[in-house]
């Protein structure tokens, strides 16, 4: 500017002594045309000249000759002079014929100009009407000798129009155009100074940000020093910031609209549709503003002078928002429209044409809906799914089409399940209704397959399932549908498909802990739930049979494995941030841990749940089941009792979640010395599987925990009635169910026979992995040999179980050691090799921590042994004892060991 600012000093310290001068200056809002006329307007203050200020802003819409009104009310002029204008302003002017009012304004100027110099300044001279324009040319041609100097603003768009005034002063011969430009970087840094030093790469991003407008550099550094301030008060302060970041409402973005303000309706019509697309070539803000290309061309290159944008876009998005937050929202919403108009028929990306169609608010076409589904698929296929849900949720608001409206609830109720299993249950209760009333199709039924199996809602998936138009489905994984489907109606087939992929073979829904696990009955299950696991991707469709698939893997006592998945799965669905998923994950590793008498484990982790999902929801009514399950199982019952006192979901009884929450009820009301009241409960439960048509022994054990009940009332009959249904499908059942079956028919049979029954539930519960439930049956073992005066031999069992209750966490309390008994293992060296068996000391050692289930690599830690010794001290007792397994061991063991 020092350069501009010498040019226009040269002319007022001479005073004008040859005549008249104009000066023209010329560039975008905020790049320092006004600035330069105040500095003029001082300098012609404090020398010989006079000085006249005019403003072409002033002028109103309706307003004619408004130059020529400023100059009869403006300070610097003779006041008669000024009295004669007025009366000659109030006269009529026809036409075109200005020749009598240039007349009256040449003779007030000259008038004035005969005294002493005259500046005459006029700001944003391009925006007076056309009559003043008219007025002031003829003025200037007829005053150029006159002792007066011209310094004119005008933004570069207004200065260009051929027939405006930019136009007309290209024939004015003496005319001097200077051209303002947004500051370089060094012009910058030089403006800046005065605020003390701050960081080189601060200073590039306030240019950066700004596109050099001198207005905007001030604005960003003021609005640094806020950001500063607010920084210096943290503790953690490190020092100032290297990276300018604007604030929507900030100085920064209050400057950027003043800038606009200052710029013509053409210009702020431009940058709104710029602000629209994002990024606009001069032909899409052309066509979305039904503008000639021409117009716009020049439109744009004045906002780029103006350092507002460049090529096509916004320096930053604040800018953008700032210039889109004030637009009118009926202008906002119909740019938005022509720009999905423009972007789908140029096949652009979908979410793209979406994102404008879902901020215009239309929706209607066929396209649309077509964008909009394409759309959801975008966003799934990169996890933004609270993306694809504002997608469905906006189309959802806008259509009162039912079929479609059902359609979309479905598709909400499956991808839902990523970030909030109550949203989903919402969506899927409304798409269940209307499928009810046939409004859906078999595609879009078989949709809710899914997430109702999630959601354990077993009557609607047998009222879905039913409602197939088509028979036959495969079972292949590609189509979790027909997953679903083979699960509901029972589809059994080879594991490995015809094409040589892995297939889930689903049946009938069985309980781990709380939640439904659906599976065909057998041994192949848990090979062709491992091939699904491994070839499978975590998605929306296939996120059901995966999970089914853990459960699968932990029904066939291969918890270890089941667990692995369980976690790697879990870290999937937290690194693609979808809490919803990560809740289901989370409760089924809690059921994991319960069914493996993990008891704090498995409350953890059911707590973990909860703090997933705040809303609560029918789902976490599961997780809230194992809670309950592990405090009763750990002893703490008021806890148990607060967590039951809870309100539940409306309609949580018709899912599978309220089938483990009437379990877990249950199994309170027993430890609490109520059995009359969870025999309700149990009974309750095998009328709800039942009526769903699920009752199934071996994958719905209610039997165990009702038989439980009779037993402690010493109701044996009705015990024994519901052990022998539970044995009847024995065969299919999982070594768990067997080893409780098992510890449960022993308080049936003769004393003398109960320990070999408590051994086969020994067996059975050590393969299953379950500590909790081991520790139970050594507990009943115990007593059994207690009972029988095998005394030594119940200290011992005694003493295992109270060592799995305190590995587990339980709360149930082995009875105490009887006076004159002894504890297992006896010290160190209380034996000799020739005690009863033949066992050596080192033998005995390994025997009874084998017998108490320890596994090899617990013996070796524990005696700080070898794992190959260990082997072969048992394979010796073996040998001795004449037994062919440790859990043998029970009974076979010397009384004295």
């Amino acid at each position: 500017m020092e350069e501009e600012l010498s040019r226009l000093e040269s002319v007022l310290d001479g005073g004008c002594p040859g005549g008249g001068s104009l000066f023209l200056i010329e560039g975008g809002a905020g790049c320092g045309k006004s600035t330069l006329v105040d500095i003029a307007l001082e300098k012609a203050n404090s020398s010989s000249f006079a000085a006249v200020y005019l403003n072409g802003q002033r002028t109103r819409s309706d307003a004619e000759f408004d130059f020529v009104r400023q100059l009869t009310d403006t300070p610097g002029l003779p006041a008669q002079a000024q009295i004669w204008l007025a009366e000659k302003l109030r006269m009529p002017y026809p036409g075109t014929d200005h020749s009598e009012l240039v007349h009256a304004v040449v003779s007030v100027l000259r008038q004035s100009a005969e005294t002493h110099p005259l500046l005459v300044a006029i700001d944003d001279a391009d925006r007076l009407d056309r009559a003043s324009v008219d007025v002031l040319i003829s003025t200037l041609h007829r005053t150029r000798t006159l002792r007066i100097a011209y310094v004119l603003t005008g933004s570069l768009l207004g200065t260009a129009q051929p027939d405006g005034l930019g136009g007309r002063l290209l024939h004015i011969p003496w005319l001097q155009r200077i051209r303002l430009r947004p500051w370089e970087l060094p012009a910058a840094r030089r403006a800046l100074e005065h605020r003390g030093r701050l960081p080189p790469a601060l200073v590039r991003s306030i240019h950066a940000v700004s596109g050099g407008n001198p207005l905007l550099v001030r604005a960003a550094a003021e609005e640094q020093d806020l950001a500063d301030q607010r920084a210096d008060a943290m503790p953690d302060r490190t020092g100032p910031g290297t990276v300018f970041r604007p604030e929507l409402g900030g100085p920064f973005s209050q400057a950027l609209l003043a800038c606009l303000e200052r710029t013509s309706d053409l210009e702020r019509a431009a940058a709104t549709a710029i602000a629209v697309l994002g990024h606009g070539t001069v032909h899409d803000v052309a066509t979305i503003l039904d503008i000639s290309k021409t117009t716009i061309t020049q439109v744009v290159q004045a906002l780029e002078a103006t350092g507002i944008v460049r090529d096509g876009s916004f320096l930053h998005p604040v800018a953008a928002a700032a210039v889109l937050d004030t637009a009118p929202q009926a202008e906002r919403a119909e740019l938005h429209r022509r720009a999905a108009v423009l972007l789908h028929g140029r096949n652009a990306e979908a979410e793209v044409v979406a994102r404008h169609l879902m901020a215009s608010g239309a929706l209607g076409e066929d396209w649309q809906i077509a964008v909009l589904e394409a759309a959801t698929h975008q966003a799934l296929a990169r996890d933004d799914v609270c993306r694809a849900g504002s997608v469905l949720s906006f189309a959802l608001d806008r259509t009162e089409d039912e079929a479609f409206r059902a359609r979309l609830r479905a598709r909400l109720a499956l991808i839902s399940w990523r970030w909030s299993p109550a949203v989903a249950e919402e969506h899927l209760a409304a798409a269940v209704a209307a499928a009810r009333g046939g409004v859906l199709g078999a595609a879009d039924r078989e949709t809710l397959l899914a997430p109702l199996l999630l959601g354990g809602r077993v009557d609607d998936m047998l009222e879905m399932s039913n409602r197939h138009e088509q028979p036959s489905l495969t079972d292949r994984i590609g189509s979790h549908t027909s997953v679903m489907r083979a699960a509901l109606t029972g589809a059994s087939r080879d594991p490995a498909g015809t094409d040589g992929e892995p297939q889930l073979l689903l049946g009938e829904p069985g309980l781990l802990v709380t939640t439904p696990l659906w599976t065909t009955l057998g041994r192949q299950q848990g090979d062709a739930a491992e091939r699904l696991l491994h070839s499978s991707p975590l998605t929306d469709s296939l996120v059901a049979p995966l999970v089914n698939a853990v459960k699968v893997l932990a029904l066939a006592a291969r918890v270890e494995e089941a667990d692995h998945w369980c976690r790697r799965l879990l870290g999937e669905a937290e690194h693609r941030a979808a809490p919803g998923w990560c809740a289901m994950l989370l409760s089924v590793q809690a059921e994991l841990a319960l069914i493996r008498g993990r008891l704090p484990l498995a409350e953890r982790l059911a707590g973990k749940v909860a703090e997933l999902l705040p809303g609560g929801g029918v789902f976490a009514v599961g997780a809230r089941a194992v809670q309950i399950i592990a405090r009763t199982a750990m002893g703490r019952h008021p806890e148990a009792a607060r967590l039951l006192d809870q309100p539940v979901p409306e309609g949580v009884f018709d899912t599978m979640n309220g089938f483990g929450l009437l379990r877990a009820r249950g199994r309170h009301y027993l430890a609490a010395g109520n059995p009359r009241e969870a025999l309700e409960d149990f009974r309750a439960l095998g009328l709800l599987a039942r009526t769903w048509g699920i009752d199934r022994p071996a994958l719905l054990p209610w039997r165990l925990d009702a038989a439980e009940a009779y037993l402690l009332l010493g109701e044996r009959e009705p015990a024994r009635g519901l052990l022998e249904e539970q044995l009847a499908d024995h065969t299919h059942a999982g070594a768990r169910t067997q080893g409780i079956t098992l510890r449960l028919r022993s308080e049936l049979v003769k004393s003398a026979q109960r320990p070999r029954v408590l051994a086969d539930a020994i067996e059975r519960l050590h393969a299953s992995g379950d500590r909790y439930e081991l520790g139970r049956a050594y507990n009943c073992l115990a007593t059994a040999f207690r009972n029988l005066g095998m005394r030594p031999r119940a200290t011992a069992m005694r003493q295992t179980a109270r060592e799995l209750a305190k590995e587990c966490g339980a709360g149930y309390q082995p009875h105490e050691r009887q006076p004159g008994e002894a504890t297992v293992p006896p010290p160190e060296g209380a034996h000799t090799a020739d005690a009863p068996g033949g066992l050596s000391p080192s033998e005995r050692r390994v025997a009874v921590l084998a017998a108490r289930g320890l596994t090899n690599r617990e013996i070796s830690r524990r005696l700080f042994i070898t794992i190959s010794t260990v082997e072969q001290h048992l394979t010796s007792v073996y040998r001795k004892l004449g037994v062919s397994r440790r859990q043998e061991l029970v009974l076979a063991l010397p009384v004295s060991a």
